[in-house]
């Protein structure tokens, strides 16, 4: 049986000749990866080298347990829109990433190029889809959303060669920090979010083939009469 992961043709961040067939769901994907892969690392604001108190190291250390849920050790949750209903009335600062809208660049080079196969009678076409992407750090006041924002877009500007080396995204932009705002959570309580956003774009290809007549007129049935 298929894997979710294989039906959509979603790979792992960091995954050798990865298929990808959702290019909706897999840039958002790389991010939110990225992001859990570089916020477990104890020592992320510290060096290894110096001795501190690990709420100093890190204070946004964030912890799963072994099957990918969120442990209750964890100082962060990080999660996509679909699951922040999951995480409502959390006290703990939240990353949340979003999709926002895309377009087909079907006016790029690449997307004029296309090959024929003539021993199929097919053609090979290839497009490159554009959005952006929207990450929302959340905190209980100022200064926590905004360090929060400060780290996520600094680990995306700094590592953006070895996300873009490593995933099969076509172009990863500059992150753009927003204002902070302060939001109501379900519990009334004040928080603060700070948005990070840029630009993605991922390549795809899809075949054209003339369809087995033979085939068609097996599965489709004729209307004669109405």
């Amino acid at each position: 049986m298929q894997t979710v992961a294989e039906r959509l043709g979603v790979a792992d961040f960091g995954a050798n000749s990865p298929v990808v067939g959702n290019f909706l769901l897999y840039p958002r994907r790389v991010i939110l990866q990225v992001l859990k892969l570089a916020f477990k690392q104890p020592n992320l604001f510290t060096p290894s080298t110096v001795d501190a108190v690990p709420e100093d190291a890190n204070p946004f250390l964030y912890v799963e347990l072994e099957d990918g849920t969120l442990s209750t050790d964890s100082r962060l949750v990080i999660a996509d829109f679909n699951a922040e209903d999951l995480v409502r009335g959390e006290g703990r600062p939240r990353i949340v990433v979003h999709r926002m809208q895309g377009t087909f660049m079907n006016q790029s080079a690449l997307s004029r190029t296309n090959t024929f196969t003539r021993a199929t009678n097919s053609k090979r076409f290839s497009d490159i889809f554009e959005s952006s992407l929207v990450i929302r750090c959340v905190g209980s006041n100022r200064p926590e959303s905004e360090l929060l924002a400060l780290s996520v877009s600094s680990i995306i500007l700094f590592f953006s060669d070895e996300i873009r080396r490593k995933s099969d995204l076509h172009f990863l932009g500059t992150p753009t920090v927003a204002e902070t705002q302060l939001e109501k959570a379900d519990s009334g309580a004040e928080q603060y979010c700070t948005a990070v956003s840029l630009n993605v774009s991922q390549a795809f290809t899809w075949t054209k083939s003339k369809i087995n007549t033979t085939v068609l007129a097996s599965i489709c049935p004729t209307v004669t009469k109405i």
